[in-house]
């Protein structure tokens, strides 16, 4: 197959209009403050280098969980030391990656496709809503990062002749796109895919290039680093075996199918499971994508029929699909069961596998219903996304959104708790943040969020309850310690609060804060060398007036 050279598309034009239309929909993004997770991204530690702390991304498994993805913690941390927390600079770069990965895109279709059909596919791509969560949501910039990189190696593979330096080229940009995130196996896998169907010359180097990144990875991921894939303990289908999590199947590849025609209800942290078969949520959806997949089928006969060229690119794209689609159906469990950003890759097969229906068409009155349809449902997606980004602003307008859609979310319940105690309307968060309770009784920040309530409320014997509770779910918990340790001081035994305050000191060794409660415990229990020597401690880890009174005061008193 003859592909068309890059200066016969007239690049540059294509690139600009892709900027133009992203920026009027994506632009109200670039105003929205950190959300969700963004706050609890990896950003080093303020007492090492740059070069230590990018060491320690790199080759300390303890700053990722079961994820291994350096390049990316690098690079929030980068821009977190060249600009400080600012979300509008982290909103602008996702904004430039989407759009580059829009025109490289839109490069690939061309290959296949009229212009037209390439350039509405690329558009429809660009401003789709499933994108939103990969486009606006700091957290998921792994997912737009792997993605160029993979697609810029994925086009390069394609030159009439792999020099040593392509073949360098790809197998670096592989190597990168597998740091940014694991997914970068699925164009390991399409790269060397293309290359047999349409252009299967020098496919053996192709091969190596492709593997050597992976086999690298995985070294650098199990050999060196010791990440391995763990379970979350709130992740409802990760704590499931598999063969009921091959229950959810059916339901997960509804929702993508449906929420790419039909993006209606788009909410975050889905973490709902399926956990009998019933006719509901197992039989239905398993009809529907069977009738969904028996129409692909029938599809992919009549272009085969029609045009073996079309057919072989419909396949392709299908396989495509299938690659992004099948790594997020839970036969490796994962923290949610489905989430908008996994389908980043798999959409743009469905889009080639449409271009690949609708290239075969000859009739220039379909067409031109075809393109007026494609702009019509541009406009609807184009407000959707514009609408749906508003609701990423913070985390108010998200968790007080989501929360309609998504009802057996620990992680909504938790976080819409947290805005509304924030917002003083205490007595609303008590409930969200014990609805999280319920829904994930091991959660160590709801316990800590529902003590800070109780306190609010005076109710003494409930807050230091939570608080434990809270403690003995994540022992790393420093601020329970510390709202703990000053609750026993003003409200339990000298002993109790004597043995609790030791403990945390042995824990957190570094924290002034416990350290006075240890120095006023051991104060009031009569030890007051030991008082005085905590109260050392508390001046020399916090040198300001009020350590220096708490060691005056003691001081005068052991006189």
């Amino acid at each position: 197959m003859k592909f068309p050279k890059l200066d016969e598309l007239n690049t540059g034009k294509y690139f600009m209009i892709f900027v133009l239309i992203g920026f009027l929909v994506f632009g109200n993004v670039l105003f929205n403050q950190f959300v969700w997770d963004d706050q609890y991204q990896p950003i080093g530690n303020s007492s090492l280098s740059i070069s230590q702390n990018l060491h320690n991304i790199f080759f300390s498994n303890k700053t990722q969980d079961f994820h291994y993805r350096p390049l990316f913690f690098s690079y929030l941390y980068l821009l977190n030391v060249i600009f400080g927390p600012n979300p509008l600079i982290f909103h602008f770069l996702q904004l430039i990656f989407h759009f580059l990965n829009v025109f490289f895109i839109f490069l690939l279709f061309s290959l296949f496709f009229r212009r037209q059909i390439a350039f509405l596919l690329s558009l429809i791509f660009l401003v789709h809503p499933i994108n939103i969560e990969a486009v606006s949501y700091i957290s998921s910039t792994a997912d737009t990062l792997f993605f160029l990189l993979g697609i810029i190696g994925l086009r390069i593979s394609l030159a009439d002749h792999l020099t040593r330096a392509k073949l360098i080229t790809i197998t670096v940009l592989l190597f990168f796109s597998l740091l940014f995130k694991e997914n970068g196996i699925f164009f390991v896998i399409t790269i060397p895919l293309l290359r047999l169907l349409f252009k299967p010359t020098e496919l053996k180097k192709l091969l190596i290039s492709a593997t050597v990144p992976l086999g690298s990875y995985l070294i650098l991921r199990l050999e060196i680093v010791h990440t391995f894939i763990t379970k979350s303990v709130f992740s409802p289908i990760m704590q499931l075996s598999l063969p009921v999590r091959i229950l959810s199947i059916p339901k997960i590849i509804l929702y993508y199918f449906t929420t790419a025609v039909y993006p209606s209800r788009l909410a975050i942290s889905q973490k709902w499971t399926v956990l009998a078969v019933n006719v509901q949520n197992f039989y239905v959806p398993l009809f529907l994508d069977c009738l969904v997949f028996f129409l692909i089928f029938v599809l992919g006969f009549v272009l085969y029929q029609k045009s073996k060229d079309a057919a072989i690119i419909f396949t392709f794209f299908f396989i495509w699909f299938l690659i992004g689609l099948g790594a997020h159906l839970q036969f490796i469990p994962l923290d949610m069961t489905v989430a908008d950003r996994w389908f980043y890759f798999s959409l743009v097969g469905l889009l080639g596998m449409l271009g690949a229906a609708i290239s075969i068409i000859k009739s220039a009155s379909l067409l031109r219903i075809i393109y007026i349809m494609a702009i019509g449902i541009l406009i609807i997606f184009s407000l959707r996304t514009f609408v749906r980004n508003q609701n990423w602003k913070n985390n108010a307008s998200l968790f007080s959104h989501d929360i309609k859609y998504v009802t057996d979310s620990y992680d909504i319940e938790s976080n819409y708790g947290v805005v509304l105690m924030t917002s003083q309307r205490n007595d609303e968060a008590e409930i969200h943040f014990k609805k999280a309770i319920a829904l994930e009784p091991k959660s160590s920040a709801s316990w800590y969020d529902l003590g800070i309530i109780y306190l609010k409320k005076n109710d003494i014997q409930n807050a230091k309850a939570s608080f434990y509770k809270s403690i003995e779910y994540d022992p790393t918990r420093f601020e329970a310690y510390e709202y703990l340790a000053t609750l026993l001081l003003k409200n339990a035994s000298h002993q109790e609060t004597l043995g609790f305050s030791r403990k945390s000191v042995q824990l957190f060794a570094k924290d002034a804060y416990l350290w006075k409660d240890l120095a006023i415990a051991e104060f009031n229990f009569g030890n007051h060398q030991k008082a005085l020597e905590a109260a050392k401690q508390v001046y020399e880890l916090s040198p300001n007036q009020d350590s220096l009174n708490l060691l005056n005061a003691i001081s005068n008193q052991n006189k």
